[in-house]
Order: C-alpha cells, then structure tokens, then sequence
C-alpha cells in the first residue's frame, strides 16, 4: 500500500509546476507555496497566472524583497514597465542590494530614462562593485546612447569582475564586440 501512495505522489510530483500546483490546492493559505507557483509560471512565460500568485501571496503575507523582485521582473518581462519600477524601489525600500537597482536600472532604461537608469546603478556599484551586471548594463546604456568607448570600458569590466560561469560574462562577451565596433566607427 505504501508503495501505491509513493508512486501516486511522484505522478503528482513529477515536475515543479505540479508539485506546487498542488501544494496550493492542499494548503490555499500559504505564502511560499503561491510565491513558488508564481515563479514556475513567470519560468513557463505564464506571466498573467505568475501575477495572479504573487498577489495572492502577497495578500497572503508582507512581501518580501524575493517576492517583490521577482514580480517586478514579471512586469518588465510583460512590458509593464511603470510597474515593474514599482515593485523594484518597493524591494530596494525593504533591502538594498547591488541587484535590485540594476533592474531598477533597466526599467529606467526601458524607458529611455537615462540618467536615472546611470544614477541607479552608480548605486549599485556603491553596494557591490564586484556585481557583473552593473556594467553590462551600463554598456548597454552608454551604446544605446552613442557613448561607444564608455561601453567597451563597461563591458571590460564586466569580464573582469564576472565570476566563471556568470552569464553577465556572455553578455559582456556577445555586446563587447558591438562597442569596439562603435567605438572604432565601424558599425
């Protein structure tokens, strides 16, 4: 008998969708358990069912910097940027992290807002100038802006405070030749 229940549960179990799908019907009250279903859906790009987990969750529970980020990066991935925005100074107020103003940063930059996107993540560096990402995301910045040999020196620095296996270092690596490029006019 036990081994009819064990096998009944790995069905159910059998990939993480599933698991916290059910997990959910089983315990409606819980905060992790609709915080996991919603990023297994904003994973699957399911980003309307992603929104309707984290505000349960969030209903559910004070949300947390995860949780907050999390959502946010939902609305940027589904172009609602303006809440996107939102939700990320909403994270930044609870904790600051060299993270969570490169994504302030880059829904400044879906916006074309510039500078306030540069002056984020001059904060970010102030957190943690050995964040990779400060950087790629500042070279998009200055190529987007026609500021070419700032974006190679952006890049350059991303490769080199990128841990092995970082993927700020394929970004750095796929958008540095683009900046050379530029920079030696041969776009």
């Amino acid at each position: 008998m036990l081994f009819r229940s064990t096998r009944g549960r790995a069905a159910v179990w059998q990939d993480d969708q599933s698991f916290w799908s059910d997990v959910v019907q089983k315990a409606p009250e819980s905060y992790r358990a609709h915080f996991h279903l919603g990023y297994v859906w904003a994973e699957e790009q399911r980003y309307g069912d992603a929104l309707r987990e984290y505000e349960t969750a969030a209903k559910l529970d004070k949300p947390g910097p995860d949780l907050l980020m999390d959502w946010g990066e939902v609305y940027l991935d589904s172009g609602q940027t303006e809440k996107a925005l939102e939700k990320f100074q909403q994270s930044a107020a609870v904790e600051k992290t060299a993270h969570v103003y490169t994504q302030i940063a880059a829904a400044y930059a879906k916006m074309s807002r510039w500078q306030e996107a540069l002056d984020a993540l001059s904060t970010a560096q102030t957190l943690d100038p050995n964040f990779a990402y400060i950087y790629v995301y500042r070279g998009k910045i200055h190529l987007a802006t026609g500021q070419c040999a700032a974006a190679v020196v952006d890049y350059r620095m991303a490769l080199k405070v990128a841990l092995a296996g970082d993927p700020a270092q394929d970004a750095a690596r796929e958008d540095l030749p683009k900046a050379e490029a530029c920079a030696a006019g041969t776009h």
